[in-house]
């Protein structure tokens, strides 16, 4: 059900849209995660206020859901998300995603089910958009990884190591069904001596709003 005063709003904001008055103000979501040592972190920020409903609490403000930072023993994972926040916060998926990295088993197999259930639970039957980005560091047995993945149509990262003075930015372009298929990779780096850092960036690109 639509109501007279949320029509009256979707027809304002979709006419300053439209007439480019509100495109300065609309932002995609940037996260951060790092290792450094023996520590990790993770944040991630909000798209901003634009077409949003007054009172809204997204993922971003919910740690488990938007995203997690964990050390156990020797080993860590830190993990940022985007995308369908309702969605991402029934599932808590940053503290799925981080619970994951701390077992000696194919990462890869386990992200893949788990990213599945996102799209395909009897949750997330009732979205009709089921847009998801994660990047995740993770230590595991001295090795460093980086991962990241999504639903949607594009999608852009980057990192910056202190064992190179170059930071690298991708960005993808690789789902034409956005929201039914998923895509992710990784790439790992060496760790000597505990010294390496890196620092992602995460800019979720999702549709804009269509008449």
């Amino acid at each position: 059900m639509v109501t007279p005063k949320a029509s009256e709003n979707y027809k304002k904001y979709k006419a300053m849209i439209d007439t480019s008055h509100l495109i300065d103000s609309m932002k995609d979501t940037v996260g951060a995660v790092s290792i450094c040592k023996d520590q990790c972190a993770a944040g991630v920020s909000s798209g901003g206020l634009a077409m949003k409903m007054p009172g809204r609490i997204g993922e971003a403000a919910l740690y488990g859901a938007g995203c997690w930072a964990e050390v156990r023993n020797e080993n860590l994972a830190s993990v940022s998300i985007s995308g369908t926040g309702e969605l991402i916060m029934k599932h808590l998926l940053a503290k799925q995603i981080s619970d994951l990295c701390f077992e000696d088993y194919n990462l890869e197999g386990v992200l893949r089910t788990v990213l599945e259930n996102f799209l395909e639970s009897e949750i997330s039957s009732v979205y009709n958009e089921k847009a998801v980005g994660f990047i995740l560091l993770r230590l595991f047995q001295g090795e460093c990884q980086l991962w990241y993945g999504h639903t949607t149509a594009s999608f852009v990262y980057g990192y910056k190591s202190n064992q190179s003075k170059v930071s690298y930015f991708f960005l993808v372009f690789c789902l034409p069904q956005a929201g039914k298929q998923i895509l992710y990779n990784w790439m790992s780096f060496p760790r000597s001596n505990k010294t390496l850092t890196l620092l992602l960036l995460l800019f979720l690109y999702l549709p804009r709003i269509s008449a």
